[in-house]
């Protein structure tokens, strides 16, 4: 209307309402190595690996979710035994299912012994909130035989012409047996005084049918 001035206060108001996230499995593993008291693995010897599969979201994985499973041994990075399986009848919450595992570490591995040992587990599903915690590794040592000779003995003085005995004992001082059925020599060579070799004799262990046991001995005379 003429001579009045409207004014108009204009005010704006923010609402807040609380928004709830949808619930959603998570899937989670852990891996574990069994082998010697000390956690190592002997060349020859089974060991286990245990893999634990567990669901720490809030909903539980349904009997129509894919969720798979694998575990991997690495010996140096390269995989030596690998295995796996599925879950076809869903994952609860707090419901973790445990699978083990068993191999035999070959002997063909023991010149790895001074390398990097893993056991490396991976589990996969659909619908899986959180993909950083699928992953999980053990590290272990493998084991090996080591023989030494020791109590080596030979005769003070020989003569020209005549035979020389020497006798020893072979020790496995490492922590692993030998294999079975490998053969396993003692050596002996007679050296002259110009540091030739003058003779070389050897001789098979008695015990090498069986293996020779971690801190076994075995005599030789040659």
């Amino acid at each position: 209307m003429p001579g009045f001035a409207h004014k108009f206060l204009l005010a704006l108001v923010s609402i807040v309402l609380p928004v709830s996230l949808a619930a959603a499995p998570d899937a989670t593993i852990a891996v574990t190595v069994s082998g010697n008291a000390n956690g190592s693995v002997s060349v020859g010897t089974l060991f286990g690996v245990t893999v634990v599969i567990s669901n720490i979201g809030d909903e539980d994985f349904l009997a129509g979710d894919s969720i798979s499973y694998d575990v991997n041994v690495l010996g140096q990075g390269i995989r030596v035994f690998t295995s796996g399986g599925n879950i076809t009848n869903g994952l609860g919450v707090g419901a973790p299912i445990t699978q083990n595992f068993n191999f035999t570490m070959p002997y063909s591995q023991a010149p790895k012994h001074a390398a990097a040992w893993t056991a490396m587990a991976t589990v996969t599903a659909t619908r899986d909130a959180n993909g950083t915690n699928n992953t999980a590794n053990a590290d272990f040592t493998i084991n090996v035989p080591d023989l030494q000779i020791t109590n080596f003995t030979g005769p003070a003085n020989a003569t020209p012409g005549a035979d020389v005995t020497v006798t020893g004992v072979i020790t496995n001082v490492g922590p692993a047996a030998t294999e079975t059925g490998v053969l396993v020599a003692g050596d002996a060579e007679l050296i002259g005084p110009d540091g030739r070799v003058v003779d070389r004799q050897s001789v098979l262990l008695t015990t090498n049918a069986a293996g020779l046991a971690a801190g076994g001995t075995s005599n030789f005379t040659i």
